[in-house]
């Protein structure tokens, strides 16, 4: 919107099988199975409402949607490609201890559903 402005609009990631662009107001994640989900960060700061596919947002999707293409396109040539490699054994170490944490902690703080 400022024409003089230095800084970037928009900031992008790409971890996994998501895609995500994120500007002041709002924030548009896009996964390879098509779901998406889109936020906005002034009204809804915490990330609660999904508004992917409502109408009231159809044209900031669509404008975020083609904020990622343009970013994809214009940063082909640095994109990380996969490379079939064996997890170091230590990394293997350190997730499956993650792993049987996260599965004690579960147990632990078993989720209840209280009546309201």
């Amino acid at each position: 919107e400022n024409p003089s402005a230095t800084l970037q609009d928009a900031v992008f990631s790409e971890i996994g099988s998501r895609v995500m662009v994120q500007t002041l107001q709002h924030k548009y994640v896009h996964y390879t199975d098509g779901s998406a989900e889109l936020y906005d960060l002034e009204a809804d700061p915490q990330e609660l409402t999904n508004q992917a596919c409502t109408a009231p947002y159809a044209e900031i999707e669509g404008r975020l949607k083609a904020l990622l293409l343009e970013h994809w396109l214009a940063n082909q040539a640095f994109q990380a490609r996969h490379v079939s490699a064996p997890q170091h054994p230590f990394r293997r170490a350190l997730e499956n201890a993650y792993r049987k944490q996260r599965e004690a902690e579960e147990d632990l703080f078993e989720v209840r559903d209280y009546p309201q």
